[in-house]
Protein backbone atom coordinates (compact mmCIF):
# COMPACT_ATOMS: atom_id res chain seq x y z
CA UNK A 1 0.00 0.00 0.00
CA UNK A 2 1.45 3.86 -0.84
CA UNK A 3 1.16 6.03 1.70
CA UNK A 4 0.67 9.86 0.63
CA UNK A 5 2.37 12.13 2.78
CA UNK A 6 1.78 15.75 2.37
CA UNK A 7 5.23 18.40 2.22
CA UNK A 8 5.30 22.20 2.85
CA UNK A 9 7.53 23.60 1.65
CA UNK A 10 10.39 24.73 3.37
CA UNK A 11 10.86 28.42 2.19
CA UNK A 12 7.31 29.11 3.79
CA UNK A 13 7.00 30.71 6.56
CA UNK A 14 4.09 33.40 8.55
CA UNK A 15 4.22 36.64 7.05
CA UNK A 16 4.86 39.25 10.39
CA UNK A 17 2.62 41.78 11.36
CA UNK A 18 4.26 44.82 12.06
CA UNK A 19 2.30 47.97 14.04
CA UNK A 20 2.84 51.86 13.91
CA UNK A 21 6.12 52.69 15.38
CA UNK A 22 6.16 55.50 18.52
CA UNK A 23 7.98 58.27 15.59
CA UNK A 24 5.16 57.81 13.60
CA UNK A 25 2.46 58.12 16.27
CA UNK A 26 4.03 61.21 17.06
CA UNK A 27 4.08 62.83 13.68
CA UNK A 28 0.82 62.10 12.94
CA UNK A 29 -0.88 63.54 16.03
CA UNK A 30 1.15 66.76 15.43
CA UNK A 31 -0.26 66.60 12.14
CA UNK A 32 -3.41 66.17 13.80
CA UNK A 33 -2.74 69.17 16.11
CA UNK A 34 -1.51 71.49 13.77
CA UNK A 35 -4.87 70.63 11.28
CA UNK A 36 -7.27 71.21 14.01
CA UNK A 37 -5.05 74.75 14.86
CA UNK A 38 -5.58 75.77 11.04
CA UNK A 39 -9.26 75.06 11.89
CA UNK A 40 -9.53 76.59 14.79
CA UNK A 41 -7.66 80.04 13.71
CA UNK A 42 -9.88 80.52 10.57
CA UNK A 43 -12.86 79.60 12.58
CA UNK A 44 -11.94 82.92 14.95
CA UNK A 45 -10.90 84.71 12.38
CA UNK A 46 -14.09 84.56 10.61
CA UNK A 47 -15.81 85.19 13.81
CA UNK A 48 -13.82 88.07 14.31
CA UNK A 49 -14.30 89.67 10.39
CA UNK A 50 -18.50 88.85 11.16
CA UNK A 51 -18.18 90.55 14.68
CA UNK A 52 -16.29 93.91 13.20
CA UNK A 53 -18.82 93.78 9.85
CA UNK A 54 -21.66 93.38 12.12
CA UNK A 55 -20.49 96.63 14.02
CA UNK A 56 -19.54 98.31 11.37
CA UNK A 57 -23.28 98.22 9.95
CA UNK A 58 -24.36 98.87 13.63
CA UNK A 59 -22.20 101.90 13.64
CA UNK A 60 -23.22 103.04 10.01
CA UNK A 61 -27.05 102.40 10.60
CA UNK A 62 -26.88 104.66 14.04
CA UNK A 63 -25.06 107.29 12.36
CA UNK A 64 -27.04 107.49 9.32
CA UNK A 65 -30.42 107.39 11.29
CA UNK A 66 -29.29 110.81 13.63
CA UNK A 67 -28.22 112.50 10.84
CA UNK A 68 -31.20 111.90 8.91
CA UNK A 69 -33.82 113.12 12.17
CA UNK A 70 -30.96 116.29 13.12
CA UNK A 71 -31.40 116.80 9.26
CA UNK A 72 -34.88 116.78 8.88
CA UNK A 73 -36.01 119.04 12.53
CA UNK A 74 -32.60 121.52 11.45
CA UNK A 75 -34.09 121.92 7.49
CA UNK A 76 -37.38 123.24 9.63
CA UNK A 77 -35.45 125.51 12.34
CA UNK A 78 -37.14 128.94 12.34
CA UNK A 79 -40.21 127.79 10.81
CA UNK A 80 -43.66 129.92 12.32
CA UNK A 81 -46.26 127.80 10.39
CA UNK A 82 -47.27 130.64 8.03
CA UNK A 83 -46.63 129.61 4.02
CA UNK A 84 -46.07 133.64 3.54
CA UNK A 85 -43.68 133.54 6.19
CA UNK A 86 -45.12 136.86 7.72
CA UNK A 87 -47.39 136.37 11.10
CA UNK A 88 -49.35 138.69 13.24
CA UNK A 89 -47.64 138.38 16.83
CA UNK A 90 -49.92 138.88 19.33
CA UNK A 91 -47.96 137.47 22.09
CA UNK A 92 -47.36 140.43 24.78
CA UNK A 93 -42.94 140.67 24.41
CA UNK A 94 -43.06 142.34 27.82
CA UNK A 95 -45.03 139.42 29.70
CA UNK A 96 -43.07 137.39 31.89
CA UNK A 97 -40.74 134.64 30.37
CA UNK A 98 -41.16 135.67 26.81
CA UNK A 99 -38.78 134.04 24.46
CA UNK A 100 -38.77 135.37 21.19
CA UNK A 101 -36.74 132.86 19.66
CA UNK A 102 -38.87 129.73 21.11
CA UNK A 103 -41.78 131.16 21.11
CA UNK A 104 -41.72 133.34 17.78
CA UNK A 105 -39.75 131.38 16.32
CA UNK A 106 -36.97 134.71 15.48
CA UNK A 107 -34.01 132.44 15.90
CA UNK A 108 -33.64 129.09 14.17
CA UNK A 109 -31.08 127.76 16.58
CA UNK A 110 -30.24 129.04 20.06
CA UNK A 111 -27.80 128.21 23.00
CA UNK A 112 -28.87 126.30 26.47
CA UNK A 113 -26.84 125.45 29.34
CA UNK A 114 -25.84 121.95 28.81
CA UNK A 115 -25.83 121.88 32.54
CA UNK A 116 -29.59 122.96 32.35
CA UNK A 117 -30.15 119.00 30.54
CA UNK A 118 -31.02 116.32 32.58
CA UNK A 119 -27.66 113.72 32.43
CA UNK A 120 -25.81 115.41 29.63
CA UNK A 121 -21.97 113.79 29.59
CA UNK A 122 -20.50 115.77 26.59
CA UNK A 123 -20.84 117.50 23.39
CA UNK A 124 -23.08 120.41 22.22
CA UNK A 125 -26.31 120.86 22.27
CA UNK A 126 -28.54 121.34 19.34
CA UNK A 127 -31.40 123.74 20.10
CA UNK A 128 -34.43 124.15 17.14
CA UNK A 129 -37.04 126.76 17.46
CA UNK A 130 -40.11 126.06 15.40
CA UNK A 131 -43.78 125.32 14.77
CA UNK A 132 -45.35 121.71 14.76
CA UNK A 133 -48.18 121.07 13.10
CA UNK A 134 -50.96 119.65 15.25
CA UNK A 135 -53.67 117.05 13.63
CA UNK A 136 -56.34 118.75 14.31
CA UNK A 137 -59.53 119.59 11.68
CA UNK A 138 -60.63 122.46 13.08
CA UNK A 139 -63.02 125.08 10.76
CA UNK A 140 -63.48 128.36 12.06
CA UNK A 141 -66.66 130.48 11.44
CA UNK A 142 -65.23 133.97 11.96
CA UNK A 143 -64.26 136.11 15.70
CA UNK A 144 -66.31 135.80 18.60
CA UNK A 145 -67.80 138.36 20.78
CA UNK A 146 -65.12 140.96 22.28
CA UNK A 147 -67.13 141.18 25.91
CA UNK A 148 -66.29 143.10 28.45
CA UNK A 149 -67.40 146.24 26.64
CA UNK A 150 -64.81 145.83 23.84
CA UNK A 151 -61.73 145.38 26.50
CA UNK A 152 -61.17 142.06 25.36
CA UNK A 153 -59.90 140.38 22.30
CA UNK A 154 -62.52 138.76 20.11
CA UNK A 155 -61.90 135.08 20.28
CA UNK A 156 -61.13 132.99 16.94
CA UNK A 157 -65.08 130.74 16.97
CA UNK A 158 -64.85 127.18 16.06
CA UNK A 159 -67.40 124.43 14.87
CA UNK A 160 -65.99 122.01 17.07
CA UNK A 161 -63.45 121.70 20.40
CA UNK A 162 -60.51 123.30 20.06
CA UNK A 163 -58.51 120.16 21.96
CA UNK A 164 -55.67 122.52 22.43
CA UNK A 165 -54.52 122.61 26.10
CA UNK A 166 -55.07 125.94 27.78
CA UNK A 167 -51.76 128.42 27.77
CA UNK A 168 -50.11 126.93 24.26
CA UNK A 169 -48.41 129.30 22.24
CA UNK A 170 -49.78 128.22 18.22
CA UNK A 171 -50.03 129.86 15.17
CA UNK A 172 -53.52 130.10 13.53
CA UNK A 173 -52.80 130.04 9.56
CA UNK A 174 -56.07 130.85 7.25
CA UNK A 175 -57.44 128.84 4.23
CA UNK A 176 -55.05 131.02 2.19
CA UNK A 177 -52.44 130.59 3.92
CA UNK A 178 -51.57 134.19 4.36
CA UNK A 179 -53.25 135.16 7.56
CA UNK A 180 -51.81 134.03 10.20
CA UNK A 181 -52.30 135.13 14.22
CA UNK A 182 -49.46 134.35 16.68
CA UNK A 183 -50.70 134.11 20.32
CA UNK A 184 -51.23 131.98 23.37
CA UNK A 185 -54.72 130.27 23.62
CA UNK A 186 -56.64 131.34 26.35
CA UNK A 187 -59.26 128.81 25.95
CA UNK A 188 -59.77 125.75 27.86
CA UNK A 189 -59.15 122.32 25.67
CA UNK A 190 -62.92 121.40 25.27
CA UNK A 191 -64.03 124.60 24.03
CA UNK A 192 -65.97 125.85 20.80
CA UNK A 193 -63.23 128.59 20.37
CA UNK A 194 -59.52 130.16 20.79
CA UNK A 195 -59.01 132.88 23.44
CA UNK A 196 -56.25 135.60 22.10
CA UNK A 197 -57.17 137.90 25.65
CA UNK A 198 -54.24 138.63 27.88
CA UNK A 199 -54.08 135.50 30.33
CA UNK A 200 -50.65 133.31 31.67
CA UNK A 201 -47.46 133.65 30.97
CA UNK A 202 -46.32 135.44 29.05
CA UNK A 203 -49.92 136.43 27.68
CA UNK A 204 -51.09 138.47 24.82
CA UNK A 205 -51.47 141.89 23.93
CA UNK A 206 -53.77 144.52 25.37
CA UNK A 207 -57.51 144.94 23.66
CA UNK A 208 -55.37 148.88 22.70
CA UNK A 209 -52.41 147.10 21.68
CA UNK A 210 -53.78 144.61 19.20
CA UNK A 211 -56.93 146.59 18.25
CA UNK A 212 -56.47 146.30 14.09
CA UNK A 213 -53.49 143.52 14.42
CA UNK A 214 -55.71 140.41 15.05
CA UNK A 215 -56.93 138.40 12.21
CA UNK A 216 -60.59 137.19 11.17
CA UNK A 217 -60.64 133.08 10.32
CA UNK A 218 -63.22 131.79 8.20
CA UNK A 219 -63.08 127.65 6.82
CA UNK A 220 -60.53 125.41 7.87
CA UNK A 221 -58.07 126.23 9.44
CA UNK A 222 -54.23 124.80 10.64
CA UNK A 223 -52.59 125.27 13.83
CA UNK A 224 -49.12 124.88 14.75
CA UNK A 225 -48.12 124.62 18.38
CA UNK A 226 -44.32 127.06 18.69
CA UNK A 227 -41.49 124.99 20.85
CA UNK A 228 -38.23 124.20 21.31
CA UNK A 229 -36.68 120.87 21.07
CA UNK A 230 -32.84 120.33 22.30
CA UNK A 231 -30.62 117.09 21.06
CA UNK A 232 -27.79 116.38 23.01
CA UNK A 233 -25.91 113.27 24.59
CA UNK A 234 -26.86 111.06 27.62
CA UNK A 235 -26.22 107.70 28.96
CA UNK A 236 -29.31 106.10 28.49
CA UNK A 237 -30.18 103.21 31.15
CA UNK A 238 -27.53 100.59 30.18
CA UNK A 239 -25.32 102.92 30.25
CA UNK A 240 -24.80 103.59 26.57
CA UNK A 241 -23.71 106.92 25.29
CA UNK A 242 -26.77 107.80 22.87
CA UNK A 243 -28.88 110.71 21.15
CA UNK A 244 -31.60 112.18 23.23
CA UNK A 245 -34.12 115.00 22.98
CA UNK A 246 -36.31 116.88 25.04
CA UNK A 247 -39.39 118.46 23.95
CA UNK A 248 -42.18 120.05 25.86
CA UNK A 249 -41.76 118.45 29.00
CA UNK A 250 -40.73 115.25 27.91
CA UNK A 251 -37.30 113.55 27.68
CA UNK A 252 -36.71 110.52 24.57
CA UNK A 253 -33.92 108.51 23.18
CA UNK A 254 -33.41 109.06 19.80
CA UNK A 255 -30.93 106.65 19.16
CA UNK A 256 -28.54 104.51 20.68
CA UNK A 257 -24.64 104.97 20.47
CA UNK A 258 -24.01 108.45 19.47
CA UNK A 259 -20.49 109.01 21.59
CA UNK A 260 -20.50 112.09 20.55
CA UNK A 261 -21.64 115.67 19.38
CA UNK A 262 -20.25 119.04 17.55
CA UNK A 263 -21.90 121.81 15.94
CA UNK A 264 -20.53 124.89 13.42
CA UNK A 265 -23.32 127.41 12.18
CA UNK A 266 -23.11 129.19 8.32
CA UNK A 267 -23.61 132.85 9.06
CA UNK A 268 -25.03 135.49 6.86
CA UNK A 269 -23.62 138.81 8.36
CA UNK A 270 -25.69 140.54 5.65
CA UNK A 271 -28.75 138.98 5.04
CA UNK A 272 -28.41 138.13 1.09
CA UNK A 273 -28.92 134.70 1.50
CA UNK A 274 -25.29 133.50 1.52
CA UNK A 275 -23.07 132.30 4.22
CA UNK A 276 -20.17 134.26 5.34
CA UNK A 277 -18.44 132.22 7.52
CA UNK A 278 -18.67 129.02 9.99
CA UNK A 279 -18.88 129.94 13.79
CA UNK A 280 -18.00 126.97 16.04
CA UNK A 281 -21.11 126.73 18.52
CA UNK A 282 -19.10 128.01 21.26
CA UNK A 283 -17.99 131.26 20.16
CA UNK A 284 -21.47 131.88 19.08
CA UNK A 285 -22.57 135.72 20.04
CA UNK A 286 -26.14 136.75 20.98
CA UNK A 287 -26.96 138.49 17.49
CA UNK A 288 -25.61 135.28 15.52
CA UNK A 289 -28.07 133.23 16.51
CA UNK A 290 -30.76 135.16 14.51
CA UNK A 291 -28.10 134.61 11.20
CA UNK A 292 -27.56 131.09 10.98
CA UNK A 293 -28.53 130.12 7.90
CA UNK A 294 -26.67 126.96 8.00
CA UNK A 295 -25.46 124.61 10.31
CA UNK A 296 -22.84 121.80 10.04
CA UNK A 297 -23.41 118.89 12.39
CA UNK A 298 -20.65 116.37 13.53
CA UNK A 299 -21.33 113.48 15.20
CA UNK A 300 -19.10 110.69 16.52
CA UNK A 301 -20.98 107.26 16.95
CA UNK A 302 -19.47 103.71 17.75
CA UNK A 303 -20.36 100.11 18.29
CA UNK A 304 -21.62 100.51 21.96
CA UNK A 305 -22.92 97.44 23.48
CA UNK A 306 -21.33 95.06 20.80
CA UNK A 307 -18.15 95.42 22.93
CA UNK A 308 -14.34 95.35 22.26
CA UNK A 309 -14.36 94.87 18.47
CA UNK A 310 -10.72 95.86 17.74
CA UNK A 311 -7.40 94.69 18.95
CA UNK A 312 -6.20 97.79 19.25
CA UNK A 313 -7.96 101.25 20.28
CA UNK A 314 -8.76 103.53 17.01
CA UNK A 315 -6.07 107.16 16.99
CA UNK A 316 -5.82 109.80 15.13
CA UNK A 317 -9.45 110.26 14.06
CA UNK A 318 -10.55 113.24 12.88
CA UNK A 319 -13.42 114.64 14.68
CA UNK A 320 -14.75 118.13 13.79
CA UNK A 321 -11.04 120.50 13.91
CA UNK A 322 -9.50 118.08 16.64
CA UNK A 323 -7.86 114.74 16.74
CA UNK A 324 -10.13 111.86 18.23
CA UNK A 325 -8.46 109.19 20.39
CA UNK A 326 -10.40 106.41 20.92
CA UNK A 327 -10.91 105.63 24.70
CA UNK A 328 -11.59 101.87 23.96
CA UNK A 329 -11.14 99.07 21.71
CA UNK A 330 -14.81 99.55 19.94
CA UNK A 331 -15.09 101.24 16.54
CA UNK A 332 -15.89 104.26 16.10
CA UNK A 333 -16.51 106.59 12.94
CA UNK A 334 -17.37 109.89 12.16
CA UNK A 335 -20.45 111.34 10.35
CA UNK A 336 -20.86 115.05 8.96
CA UNK A 337 -23.51 116.85 7.29
CA UNK A 338 -24.49 120.13 6.65
CA UNK A 339 -28.27 121.36 6.55
CA UNK A 340 -29.40 124.74 4.96
CA UNK A 341 -31.97 126.75 7.02
CA UNK A 342 -35.30 126.50 4.77
CA UNK A 343 -36.04 130.29 3.76
CA UNK A 344 -32.79 131.08 4.69
CA UNK A 345 -30.55 130.31 2.11
CA UNK A 346 -31.13 131.41 -1.65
Amino acid sequence: MVSISTFAPSNLSKSKQAGLSLIELMIAVLLGLLLIAGVINIFLGTQQTNRTQEALARVQETGRFAVEILSRQAREAGMNGCPAGSVNNLLDPNGTGYDAASMAGSEPFSFIDPDDLDGHVRGHVLTINGARRLDLNLEASGNGSAGGGGQVVPPINLTSNNGIAKGTIITVVGADGYTCDLFQTGSAQNANNLQRSTNDNPGNLSVSQARGVYSAFFGPIEVFEMASSSYYIRNNPAGIPSLYVRSRGDLNEVVEGVFDMRLEYGIDSNGNGRVNRYVNHESMTANQWEQAATIRIHLLAYSGEEGQILETAQTGLLFRDSLFNAPDNRLYQVFTTTVAVRNMVL
